[in-house]
């Protein structure tokens, strides 16, 4: 009789070790390329946030018939939709803050550019009318984008990078 020999199927140790040194080394430069996508969807996602704090302060405003504020914190990152200007913080409807490593840098109201760290208020009417402004918001890469708040219509328009006010022309600047 013959005995029979056995073999067994499988992976050496040093195999191993090269499939995981691959895995990491992949996984490594995977992860490089995602954080500058998270930063600019961080940045992106607080721009959109921004904006809906401004569309919830204008039909709010419609819709009670009262007088709100559209207030910004240049220092925390934070911005909300208030009863009037004098309202504090911890009445407010709606807060939104601002993603990890996205900051305001600004707001132009007009040609008037606040950038002292601090409370600036907006006022809007129960007509829904309020100020043109600019938040300019940049992220932790360096990238920035601008939320112009239509004074109108309480919308909302995103752009890339940090837009500046432009003074509407006049007839008599024409002529």
């Amino acid at each position: 009789m013959k005995a029979k020999t056995m073999t067994r199927g499988g992976f050496t140790l040093i195999e191993l070790m090269a499939v995981v040194l691959i895995l990491g080394l992949m996984l490594t430069f995977v992860t490089v390329r995602l954080d500058s996508v998270t930063a600019a969807s961080r940045l992106s996602a607080s721009a959109r946030e921004t904006g809906a704090a401004v569309g919830v302060a204008f039909s709010s405003a419609v819709a009670s018939g009262k007088a709100k504020s559209l207030n910004f914190d240049l220092e925390t990152g934070e911005v909300w939709v208030g009863d009037g200007l004098d309202a504090p913080r911890e009445s407010a409807q709606v807060l939104r803050r601002l993603y990890e490593g996205v900051e305001i840098t600004d707001v132009q109201v007009g040609s008037t550019v606040f950038e002292e760290r601090g409370v600036l208020s907006l006022e809007i009417s129960p007509l829904g009318i309020g100020t043109d402004a600019l938040v300019h918001l940049k992220g932790e890469t360096g990238a920035e984008m601008t939320v112009e708040v239509r004074p109108l219509t309480g919308t909302v328009k995103f752009h890339d990078g940090y837009v500046e006010y432009e003074e509407p022309e006049t007839e008599a600047e024409e002529e």
